[in-house]
Order: C-alpha cells, then sequence, then structure tokens
C-alpha cells in the first residue's frame, strides 16, 4: 500500500496546551467597565480602600479585566454577571469566589481571601495584615519625629550651637536607623510559604 508518507516516520502527538497545576499565589480579579458611579465608586472608594483588603492584596497576584477580557476566560467566564465584581480564585484553579451585588462589600472580600490564603499558605495572612497596620503607625510616628526634627535642625542651623546641631542630627540618624528596621520587617510580612512548599 502506497500512502505517499513515509511510513516509518513518527507521528508528533498534537500539541496540548494546559494551565499550570498551580499559580505561586491566589488572584484577586476585580471586573469592571471602568464606569462611575453607583457600585463602581463603592468597589473603587470603598471596599479596595479597606485596610485589610488593600494590606492583604499582596498575597495576591492582582488583576484588572474587562467583560470582554474574562468573557475569554473559561474558567472565569460563568463566574457572574454583574458589573463591577471581584473574584478570589485560588492558586490551584479550583475555585472562584464571586462578590457581587450585595456580596460587594470589604467584609466579604476580606473574608473571601482570607479563606483561600489559610487553604495556601502555611502562616496566616491575617496575622500579616495585623503587622502591616501596627508597622503604618510606627512609621507614620517615625515620620512625625523626622519632621520635628528637621524643623528643629533648620532652625538650628540659622541660630544655634554646633553642639545642639549636633545632638540633633545624632537623633535624626537614630530615627533613620527605626525606619530602617521598619522596611526590614515590612519585607518579611508578607514573606508567605505556600503548603507543602
Amino acid at each position: 500500500m502506497v500512502t505517499g508518507e513515509d511510513a516509518s516516520a513518527p507521528v508528533a502527538a498534537p500539541e496540548t496546551v494546559s494551565a499550570p497545576a498551580i499559580a505561586e499565589r491566589p488572584f484577586l480579579v476585580y471586573v469592571t467597565d471602568g464606569a462611575a458611579g453607583g457600585d463602581h465608586d463603592k468597589a473603587e472608594k470603598v471596599v479596595l480602600q479597606d485596610e485589610r483588603v488593600a494590606y492583604g492584596a499582596r498575597a495576591f497576584t492582582a488583576v484588572r479585566m474587562s467583560p470582554e477580557e474574562i468573557a475569554g476566560d473559561p474558567l472565569l467566564a460563568k463566574a457572574g454577571k454583574e458589573l463591577p465584581r471581584f473574584l478570589v480564585v485560588s492558586a490551584d484553579y479550583k475555585s472562584v469566589a464571586v462578590l457581587e451585588k450585595d456580596r460587594l462589600s470589604s467584609s466579604a472580600l476580606w473574608a473571601a481571601m482570607k479563606t483561600t490564603c489559610d487553604r495556601f499558605y502555611v502562616k496566616s495572612v491575617d496575622g500579616a495584615v495585623k503587622g502591616m497596620k501596627d508597622l503604618v503607625l510606627e512609621l507614620d510616628k517615625i515620620e512625625g519625629e523626622r519632621k520635628q526634627l528637621t524643623d528643629k535642625l533648620e532652625r538650628l542651623n540659622v541660630k544655634g550651637t554646633d553642639a545642639e546641631r549636633k545632638a540633633v542630627e545624632a537623633k535624626l540618624a537614630e530615627v533613620d536607623a527605626r525606619t530602617q528596621k521598619a522596611r526590614e520587617k515590612e519585607a518579611e510580612l508578607f514573606v508567605l510559604t505556600p503548603k507543602g512548599a
């Protein structure tokens, strides 16, 4: 039988493209058409501005998508209908929490984010968020002290002694050291390790 093809040539398997089994982080998807007013303002000015949501988003791959982009995604196409909405997608792509209409609130979004993180990370994201709140207060306090000392140093540069200036400069150096230590702590807060890693 002659087919015109070399029978000894290997047949290539068809290429299949599949999503990775698990992502590095869960996903936080904000679906919006960019409209203003109503629920869109609530989503952007209330929900996304909530401290827990804003700090907790560091544990996610955060994405803004249009309804058209969502419609083309096989995993997310049927995840809700309303605009705006939030989708919290697990790192293994097996679960999608949909937050729209009555569930479009910072507390509902935070609860979905926390649940997803608790299933994926060893360390609690809640602890990281609480630590971040404390750290922001500390940084605000440090910056207040820095402003006072800088203002005092400016006054002493006009009318002050070398000893007074050196004392203020020493205090500014201490403030700089505290700032550096706080920044190091900030970097450590959101080092979250996936379970099984």
